[in-house]
């Protein structure tokens, strides 16, 4: 094939993911020959690709690049490397060009019959890179631009938030002040009411002591009083 066309890529057709659309790649090929050079690509999966063009001619010196569209599918990984393509070509003499021009088809079917050794391949694998699951392959890539309103959003509710633990801290030093206010009062109320019932103790013990006082006030009397009225009688 070296001698004849140059495969690029040489190996390996890669295709990114994710496949919920058609997914393109490219191969370029280099008649690098000093004649012209018929050349036809096929595939392993035939029904999940799609190739643009599948054969032709290459002019000495030109290029042809064919395009592989891969078909919408859901991955397996079981697929990865399965798939394969295969390019091939041969030289064309003046008379197979002018009579297989417009129908190269025909002639690789014709050479494959009398002439298989006249037919070079290449071989390509394909494989399929998977984006990061979540996203986060993505989110890296673009540098957050994604995620911009996913932090807008963020940024207003941490705001509102502090908002409300302001607003929380104001009423909590509010109660505290009433609470100490209440704690106050309270602490006042056994004093007013020791010292009422201190006054209210004195005005029974006032009255016992001038009930003794007018008894004993009232038995001098008598002691006096009586031996003038028995002196009397």
């Amino acid at each position: 094939m070296a001698t004849l066309l140059r495969v690029d890529p040489p190996n390996e057709l890669v295709f990114n993911g994710p496949f919920t659309e058609v997914t393109e790649k490219a191969i370029h090929l280099f008649n690098v020959s000093e004649k012209d050079v018929c050349f036809k690509v096929k595939t392993t999966a035939p029904r999940k690709y799609c190739v643009r063009p599948n054969n032709g001619i290459i002019e000495v010196g030109k290029q042809q690049d064919v395009l592989v569209l891969l078909q919408p599918f859901e991955y397996d990984p079981q697929d990865k490397n399965r798939h394969k393509f295969m390019v091939q070509c041969m030289e064309l003499t003046p008379e197979e060009k002018a009579s297989y021009e417009n129908n190269t088809e025909a002639l690789f079917k014709e050479i494959e019959r009398n002439s298989p050794d006249r037919i070079l391949d290449t071989k390509l694998r394909c494989s399929f890179a998977v984006p990061p699951q979540n996203g986060s392959g993505t989110e890296k890539s673009s540098g957050g631009a994604a995620n911009l309103p996913e932090l807008q959003r963020l940024e207003t509710e941490v705001s509102q938030l502090r908002q409300e633990l302001s607003k929380s801290k104001e009423e909590n030093a509010r109660l505290s002040q009433t609470n100490a206010s209440l704690q106050s009062q309270i602490s006042q109320k056994p004093e007013l009411g020791s010292s009422s019932n201190g006054q209210k103790s004195k005005s029974p013990l006032a009255t016992i002591l001038l009930i003794f006082i007018a008894l004993c006030f009232g038995a001098a009397i008598g002691i006096w009083t009586a031996p003038i009225v028995a002196g009397d009688l």
